[in-house]
């Protein structure tokens, strides 16, 4: 086991300054930093264990996020260190997680467009075959933008698979995080982009509805399109779950009131933006008083000082 659980306040490959401990999944654990050289507030994530196949995952995510790099709602990879002990790579740091939100007060028009960033995060690794296998509330992350509006990017591709380049049985693996994964996966069938489907479907019944009880959307205040929405997204039967584009445009319509046809290679042209409604207008309530320093890549506050 590799010990990274005392890194506080120390200076990693003499760039990175190391502040406290955001979280730990099976593998890797997750810390925030500064970088020296430019000043920007980063994350960096270490590997736990000595495991040849967990050095394959972190090295597998590190990979995919440098596969997707610059994609406005997937998160942003920008080094790695795989000579160093532990092994790490470093992500952008990002405000926090979709896991303050699964209460149900969220306003369902965040909700709808919360939805619509991760469709289009997703579909980039859908369109190259491959599948996030674990999505979930702390693997959604909310970004703040240079002008204070707020962005959804998919996380933790650490069970993330690209079957045009690797082993397609590699699939038949369980993998995910139990209350989300679809069951047609919990029976052993092969894991499909259909089985992320379910997944997403999960996490957005409990934005609106703060519990993964399908029954509850009759409670839910939500249109009536959203409703059938979600619970399209969970049916059992993978084949009768909607594609990622088709969730995409549905939302879009839903927002819009409208029927426009999406096309894949515009969709990022449609995302929707936060409406800044309820809980996520509390939680940026002193926004305005940030001011973006480019030079540095981070905030200031009113006094000048880096937030």
């Amino acid at each position: 086991m590799v010990l990274v659980h005392h890194l506080s306040g120390t200076v990693v490959s003499g760039r990175y300054q190391i502040e406290k401990k955001l979280g730990q999944g099976g593998f890797g654990q997750v810390w925030s930093a500064t970088d020296l050289t430019s000043g920007s507030q980063v994350a960096l994530k270490f590997l736990l264990s000595d495991s040849r196949d967990d050095a394959e995952r972190l090295l597998r995510e590190a990979q995919i996020l440098y596969r997707h790099h610059g994609h406005p709602h997937v998160v942003r990879y920008l080094d790695s260190d795989f000579a160093h002990v532990p092994p790490y790579i470093v992500m952008e740091r990002c405000a926090f997680s979709l896991e303050r939100f699964v209460t149900g007060a969220l306003a369902w028009r965040d909700s709808a467009a919360l939805l619509q960033h991760a469709c289009l995060g997703l579909l980039n690794i859908h369109s190259a075959g491959g599948f996030h296998r674990d999505l979930k509330p702390g693997n959604l992350l909310i970004a703040v933008n240079p002008d204070n509006t707020l962005c959804l990017k998919v996380a933790d591709f650490g069970l993330a698979r690209q079957p045009t380049t690797e082993n397609p049985s590699i699939t038949r693996h369980l993998g995910g995080t139990f209350g989300y994964i679809a069951p047609e996966v919990l029976s052993g069938f092969p894991f499909s982009a259909a089985a992320d489907i379910y997944s997403l479907g999960v996490v957005f019944l409990e934005l609106l509805t703060g519990t993964r009880d399908g029954f509850a959307l009759d409670r839910s205040d939500s249109p009536p399109a959203l409703k059938q929405l979600v619970r399209a997204m969970m049916k059992s039967r993978p084949s009768h779950r909607p594609s990622l584009q088709d969730v995409a445009n549905s939302v879009w319509q839903i927002l819009n009131q409208a029927s426009p046809t999406v096309e894949k290679s515009s969709l990022a042209d449609w995302a929707a933006p936060l409406a800044l409604g309820g809980l996520l207008a509390m939680m940026f309530a002193g926004a305005n008083s940030r001011k973006w320093d480019a030079k540095a890549g981070r905030y200031r506050d009113a006094r000048g000082r880096f937030v």
